[in-house]
């Protein structure tokens, strides 16, 4: 087992590891101001205490958050699933016109910053000079199709 690990080169295996720590230490300072008992952040902690935690639970404005998040949750993950599967089979083993612009509109959500696309999706429809307006997902799909035609993919295109 122990046999390979050996392709990585010393030099990737330290990147890595310094990703890796500029990612987490962030996150273990955050968890011990989380327990601090004092409202600033000082080392070593003044004591601990879960005051914070029953300020968070008790805020009304947060646990509305709360139960708006788990429920956009428990709607969009099963939704993505049964969008998102079938559209990746496709992709991959499908052979048909129009792939290279399904791949693109269905890609370009991680080229572009997802707080662009959400501001997008806010702002689109309040912009239309219609009475009525087509909504979030629509001037999100518009988005990326924008974003697709920008980098000249056709429907009927051929991925090669």
């Amino acid at each position: 087992m122990r046999g390979d690990y050996d392709v990585y080169s010393p030099t990737l295996r330290a990147a890595v590891l310094a990703v890796a720590a500029f990612l987490l230490i962030p996150v273990i300072f955050i968890v011990i101001y989380a327990f601090n008992k004092t409202a600033y952040f000082s080392l070593p902690p003044q004591g601990l205490t879960l005051k914070w935690f029953a300020n968070f639970f008790s805020n009304d404005r947060f646990q509305q958050a709360i139960v708006t998040s788990l429920g956009m949750a428990a709607i969009v993950t099963p939704v993505s699933l049964i969008v998102g599967i079938p559209t990746a089979y496709a992709l991959v083993r499908g052979d048909f016109g129009g792939r290279a612009f399904l791949s693109a509109v269905v890609m370009s959500p991680l080229v572009v910053p997802g707080v662009i696309t959400g501001i997008a999706a806010n702002t689109k429809p309040q912009t239309l000079d219609t009475i009525e307006s087509p909504g979030p997902i629509t001037a999100v799909l518009e988005l990326n199709a924008g974003e697709a035609s920008r980098r000249g993919i056709r429907v009927g295109d051929k991925v090669e």
